[in-house]
């Protein structure tokens, strides 16, 4: 019940977004000078006070500053210091949330191209220990041997490569593209699926596959088309899903976060949280995200990272878990400017 109600309430809000952004912009170009001023004006002060938390959060996380100072990029997002200062300085009884942004930030963006903003969540996914008319599908383990494409892998696995059998080799799927999951056992108990590798291979969307080869007439295909395509068409599903020949291997996480550790090391937080191209950005870092279409335009923090997310201007922002979250997390497809926040230095 309490899941259901924080979802309802996440959408909720997330449907406020997209009425208080749904402003017309330029098709060609979608920069803004004066994004700060903009960001104050539309954001609602829940957002700013939520902003303002994650930030004193990151403060107290010396994974921040050590990410930054590792990074290939340091010191182009602020330095060590710099950083720290601004820590010092905001405070949480400061009351007054914009002139947190408008005095200590700056605003900017790497390439004017825009790029793409998707959507990822949390699956859930039956599971079993042992395998059984129902149950027969894999999901494994990573050993080296296993290194080869998803068909061979699947052809020449052993059962001593098999974590935990699944009863829907749809969701596995899917399963393999979002890079964890809550397993479900029919005793009602959980456990967590996390990420353990892959076998080398780029990742491909069997949906951009499908769209050429004619299985999609409309270019914006969602997650559901996919699944719902798949399971009406048995006899070509399992060569559509070896299109993709990139395989991800698992392990059972003992975690009881409610949600997944991304890459950072942190938990994820719906909305809040975007996995960027880490050759690019280091973790930790504020984002703001302004979209063309809806322009949902949200203050997010970098926590996670994907094979398909490479750009300056890429980002994938994570929706919360299960069946509801997938399903609107599979409409989240936006032309994408992404702004970072650095602290303002004063000359």
């Amino acid at each position: 019940m309490d899941t259901r109600r924080n979802f309802r309430c996440i959408i909720f809000y997330f449907s406020i977004y997209l009425l208080v952004f749904n402003q017309t912009a330029n098709s060609e170009n979608f920069i803004s000078e004066k994004i700060n001023e903009f960001v104050i004006q539309n954001l609602p002060e829940k957002e700013l006070n939520k902003f303002k938390n994650f930030f004193l959060a990151n403060c107290s996380n010396s994974k921040f500053l050590n990410n930054l100072r590792k990074h290939e990029s340091y010191p182009q997002f602020g330095t060590i210091n710099e950083w720290k200062r601004l820590c010092e300085k905001i405070d949480k009884r400061l009351k007054d949330n914009s002139n947190v942004i408008l005095r200590n930030f700056d605003f900017d963006y790497l390439s004017s191209k825009p790029g793409k903003l998707t959507a990822y969540y949390q699956p859930n996914i039956w599971v079993s220990n042992t395998r059984t008319e129902k149950y027969k599908y894999p999901i494994l383990k990573k050993r080296p041997g296993l290194m080869l494409e998803r068909k061979k892998i699947l052809e020449t696995y052993k059962s001593k490569d098999v974590l935990l059998w699944t009863n829907d080799d749809v969701e596995l799927f899917f399963l393999h593209v979002q890079g964890s999951g809550m397993g479900i056992f029919e005793n009602g108990k959980k456990v967590k699926i996390s990420y353990a590798g892959n076998n080398g291979y780029e990742y491909r969307s069997i949906g951009k596959i499908m769209f050429q080869k004619g299985f999609f007439e409309k270019k914006k295909i969602e997650a559901e088309d996919v699944k719902n395509w798949l399971r009406k068409n048995l006899h070509q599903k399992q060569k559509i899903l070896n299109l993709n020949k990139r395989f991800i291997f698992f392990k059972v996480n003992e975690s009881e976060e409610r949600y997944p550790i991304g890459s950072y090391g942190e938990q994820l937080v719906p909305l809040s949280s975007i996995a960027i191209d880490r050759k690019i950005y280091p973790y930790g870092l504020p984002f703001f995200l302004h979209t063309e279409k809806n322009n949902f335009n949200f203050i997010t923090f970098s926590a996670d990272t994907g094979a398909a997310i490479k750009g300056p201007n890429r980002a994938d922002i994570f929706f919360g878990s299960g069946e509801n979250a997938g399903k609107n997390a599979g409409k989240i497809n936006e032309k994408l400017i992404l702004y970072f926040l650095k602290p303002k230095v004063t000359k």
